[in-house]
């Protein structure tokens, strides 16, 4: 497959809904930014106004590259990495064409098996790719052949390296956020403790790179977003959401069930649930719920520009996904881009899909329809931003 790109002209006059505003507030102290998201201010976007360049890579399908659900995702050393875990069961490699490499590891019990894997690390600098489920912990080359198996005596789905630790995101029950181990996965520390029990367990991404020696983490249910160093963790963003800031206190004495539908349908009004958090070098990216809509929030650092927009107020006409009354989902950066997904299936019709797809090259009818009615592999877009 291949990936095509536009280049959007930037004019000098932009029209004035795409316009961004000027009144993103970033406070910083030594360490700490708090940033705060003007919930209330709204602006009609126009992608094509407010976007750069953009480049769609449509991930080729085949039998042993069937995705079901993009449970992980990262690009790397220019390869795209896709972990499906209820699917193929399997971390799918592709090139930026989207062509399909390999595939490393696979479902089941023996010697390089994971029943259901759950994060994944592609570790350039140590040329290894580590896969973890169940407890389990695999260690691959770089060209997937596998090396090592080990396992670990804690419970937890999500990881990362950094310096000569690993960092193991902890499960509700417990009275910490985070697990620091050694390389053999021997338990250091445990980290953040006097969890607040209405932390409710990891986020969707909850690692991402800050600097090359640190990375975020965050939690659900909680607006700190925290840094991690080899030998140090400390507040780094808080994301204050004002007067719809969700009311923790509350959501703890609700039953379980009342729990689990708020967190899946987001049914607590006036109150907003981040589910989303990206910085590049120069722009962050906020995403959460607010009244049953998503939310994305998108400020320019140094300028202090931002976007701000629900699925009524975005004219996408790059992806024309906002004709369904949504907003392209969020996977990633890759260096200076912003990685969104989008799956085919979600269009209404092929002539939709076709839109998209015909602003990067020319498909035939028959090869859009072939890909929205008998492919289930995501089309992965990389954007940058220009306001």
């Amino acid at each position: 497959m291949k990936a095509y790109y536009v280049l959007i002209a930037i004019f000098i006059v932009v029209s004035a809904h795409s316009q961004p505003s000027k009144t993103g507030a970033i406070i910083e102290s030594k360490d700490l930014q708090h940033i705060r998201v003007p919930v209330n201010q709204l602006k009609e976007v126009r992608m094509s106004d407010v976007i750069s360049e953009s480049k769609a890579i449509i991930l080729e399908f085949t039998k042993q590259s069937m995705v079901q659900f993009t449970l992980q995702f990262r690009i790397v050393d220019k390869h795209i990495y896709v972990m499906d875990s209820f699917g193929m069961k399997t971390l799918l490699v592709f090139d930026m064409e989207g062509n399909y490499i390999r595939s490393i590891g696979s479902s089941g019990r023996g010697p390089g098996q994971i029943p259901y894997p759950k994060d994944f690390i592609v570790d350039s600098k140590n040329q290894e790719i580590s896969i973890i489920g169940n407890s389990i912990f695999n260690k691959f080359s770089m060209d997937g052949k596998f090396k090592e198996g080990l396992k670990f005596d804690f419970s937890s789905s999500q990881f990362e390296r950094v310096g000569d630790h690993f960092f193991f995101s902890a499960p509700t029950m417990e009275d910490c956020l985070l697990y620091k181990t050694d390389i053999n996965l021997k338990k250091i520390d445990a980290l953040l403790e006097n969890r607040p029990k209405s932390y409710q367990g990891d986020a969707f991404i909850p690692f991402t790179k800050k600097t090359s020696s640190e990375y975020f983490y965050w939690t659900m249910m909680n607006d700190t977003i925290y840094a991690i160093s080899d030998n140090k963790i400390y507040p780094s963003r808080f994301i204050d959401f004002g007067k719809y800031k969700s009311k923790y206190d509350e959501y703890i004495e609700l039953s379980p069930g009342r729990r689990m539908n708020f967190l899946m349908y987001k049914d607590f009004y006036d109150q907003c649930l981040m589910n989303r958090f990206f910085e590049t070098k120069d722009y962050l990216y906020i995403g959460y719920y607010l009244n049953k809509k998503y939310h994305a929030y998108i400020l320019n650092k140094n300028s202090h520009d931002f976007l701000h927009y629900d699925n009524e107020h975005l004219n996408d006409d790059i992806s024309y996904f906002d004709i369904h009354g949504k907003v392209p989902k969020i996977l990633g950066t890759y260096n200076d881009y912003f990685v969104y997904v989008l799956y085919p299936h979600e269009y209404n019709s092929a002539k939709e899909l076709g839109r998209f797809l015909n602003g990067f090259s020319k498909f035939k009818k028959s090869e859009v329809e072939t890909m929205m009615y008998e492919t289930a592999n995501p089309i992965i877009l990389l954007v940058k931003y220009k306001f």
